[in-house]
This record gives structure tokens, sequence and C-alpha cells, in this order.
């Protein structure tokens, strides 16, 4: 469960998950990142995406979840490719590239 999306999880999933997070705050504030996380890929425009990132970052360093830096990083060493995806909402996933094809 706590690899799903909100919008995946059953109500009876999110009460395990508030009972998790009212034992570890650094749970919590984890599994809200991860959302965040994802969250910027749902955004309209790179611009947008780009400074929700790095709001993302600053609030990865200020809550010194270390688990993320891997993440940071990897994104800023393909962060051109990365944000890319902003251009066209395309990826080099299974469902786009038949979606080419097509076209």
């Amino acid at each position: 469960m706590f690899k799903k999306g909100n919008e995946n999880v059953t109500d009876e999933e999110y009460l395990i998950l508030l009972e998790h997070f009212e034992k570890s705050s650094y749970l919590e504030i984890a599994y809200e990142l991860k959302e965040e996380f994802r969250d910027i890929f749902m955004l309209d425009s790179k611009k947008e995406a780009i400074e929700a990132f790095q709001c993302w970052c600053k609030r990865v360093k200020d809550n010194n979840i270390k688990e993320f830096k891997k993440v940071i990083n990897t994104v800023n060493n393909w962060y051109e490719q990365i944000f890319n995806y902003f251009d066209k909402k395309l990826t080099n996933g299974p469902k786009n590239l038949i979606y080419l094809l097509k076209t």
C-alpha cells in the first residue's frame, strides 16, 4: 500500500497508513514526498514541473530524507531527458511506443 498512489489506496488501507504515520512522522513525510514527486509529472508545463521539482528537492533536504537523495541525483543526471517529457508528454514506455507507431 505504500507503493500505491493515493488514488488507489482503499479506505481500509488508508486507515492502516494513518496508524503507521502516528508511529513515525518520518514515514509520513516520506510518503508525502513520494506522492509529491508523482504529482510533478501530472503538471502541464515543463516550467511548472522544474519549479515543483526544485521545491521538492528542498523539502527532501529540509527533512533529511536520505532515501530520496538518490532520486535527486538520478533526476539531476538525466535532467534534460526527464523534463523533455513535458514537451510532448511522451516517454519511451510501451504504451507511448505503440502510440508513436500508429501515428
